[in-house]
């Protein structure tokens, strides 16, 4: 009878220990599950990384892909406001802790700015979107998540492969830039670009043209010509040039007489982005490239270089960006 009832005894304590150890591990995955949710809404790329496997891959990438979107410097409002008025909750009643693995659901809850910008006037700008915005508090949507966590000696780490669940909360960032907002293009003279040359290429004597220079879009019979001086400057990094008195250009492409394979966004007042990214040959250029070309009533502005070089790349970035235009990798 006492060796039963001692046999009894110990089995209720290794119970109760096993009890306790699941509720303690459990308790600890929400804990990284709500830090993990928290850096993300702060999106702050050195704790989302530190809380991840590979946290020095996952670092660099998230640092890179906030850049992207910080040269957008008119758009910043809007995903500040998204951000800042996105919450999250966990679903303790959702973890799952097996060995060294565990899962557990958050759902986080933000402004449909889709929704919002779809009641927009057509000619509504991005401080109306704004404002809209603002005023939308019972207008949300819902992203709902299971994270993947392991046990990493006595810590918890989030394992998102491909950052999968990290960047489908940040879809706001390229959707918000797919509905079409231009930023506003400062006016340029030749006197500016020069000094931006100067100051990011230290090339203080650039080439300079009289030419009469031929535009036309890809396979169609539509062209303009259009008398005007090129100042151009020519490194081994990069090419970059400023083409004033563009006459013809500007009126063609608002009438439509003027077009192209590629995209032309226009804000409405100031100009056209012809061409922002990377090219290939059927693009804009007929080459590898990267850069940008800007054309607004009196001017058209490129800065390009080849794709096989980062260094050639922010070269061209440092250039636009002293100008106050937007960097091709936005």
């Amino acid at each position: 009878m006492k060796k039963t009832k001692a046999v009894s005894v110990l089995l209720t304590a290794s119970i109760l220990m096993s009890m306790t150890g699941c509720s303690g591990a459990k308790k600890n995955v929400i804990a990284a599950a709500e830090e993990y949710a928290g850096a993300v809404l702060e999106a702050d790329a050195g704790d989302i990384a530190e809380l991840m496997e590979d946290d020095d891959d996952a670092e660099e990438f998230l640092e890179e892909f906030f850049n992207t979107y910080l040269s957008r410097e008119d758009l910043q409002e809007v995903y500040d406001f998204i951000l800042e008025n996105t919450t999250y909750e966990i679903n303790k009643k959702s973890v799952k802790v097996k060995d060294k693995k565990a899962s557990v659901e958050i759902t986080y809850t933000m402004v449909d700015y889709l929704d919002v910008y779809d009641d927009l006037d057509d000619d509504a700008e991005i401080e109306d979107y704004l404002d809209a915005l603002e005023d939308a508090e019972d207008n949300t949507m819902e992203i709902d998540q299971e994270i993947e966590l392991e046990l990493d000696k006595d810590e918890w780490i989030i394992i998102d492969d491909d950052y999968e669940n990290t960047l489908e909360v940040y879809e706001f960032y390229q959707d918000i830039l797919d509905l079409g907002w231009v930023p506003n293009f400062p006016t340029v003279t030749s006197e500016d670009f020069l000094n931006a040359v100067n100051e990011v290429l230290g090339d203080s004597d650039p080439y300079i043209y009289d030419c009469e220079f031929f535009f036309s879009s890809h396979g169609s019979e539509n062209a303009v010509f259009a008398d005007i001086d090129i100042e151009y400057s020519y490194t081994e990094s990069a090419v970059y040039s400023f083409e004033s008195r563009y006459d013809g250009l500007l009126t063609a492409v608002q009438d439509g007489s003027f077009t192209g394979e590629y995209d032309c966004y226009y804000d409405g007042t100031t100009g056209y982005i012809f061409f922002h990214g990377t090219s290939n040959s059927s693009d804009f250029f007929r080459g590898d490239i990267y850069g940008a070309v800007f054309l607004t009533e009196n001017f058209i502005l490129y800065s390009y270089t080849g794709i096989d070089s980062q260094e050639r790349r922010d070269t061209v970035d440092a250039f636009l960006t002293s100008l106050g235009y937007p960097c091709p990798s936005f």
